[in-house]
């Protein structure tokens, strides 16, 4: 989610009306550094362990496939 305060700079007009993201789209300028911030806080206890991630990409990793479907 996008803060409240930062929807109406995404806004654009249409011919059915003015519309705004309540989410960050892909392509903005901050929307890696987001994802990157994002993916920290939720996946930190993972990274380093079974979890690499760069830029917009995660790579999950397991020792054994029995195991993969968990470290998902």
């Amino acid at each position: 989610w996008m803060k409240k305060e930062d929807e109406p700079k995404t806004s654009f007009i249409t011919p059915s009306g003015t519309y705004c993201y309540l989410r960050m789209p892909e392509g903005l300028k901050n929307d890696g550094g987001s994802f990157s911030r994002m993916t920290a806080k939720v996946l930190h206890s993972q990274i380093g362990r079974n979890v690499l991630t760069y830029v917009d990409d995660i790579i999950v990793k397991s020792t054994k496939q029995e195991n993969h479907i968990a470290d998902l």
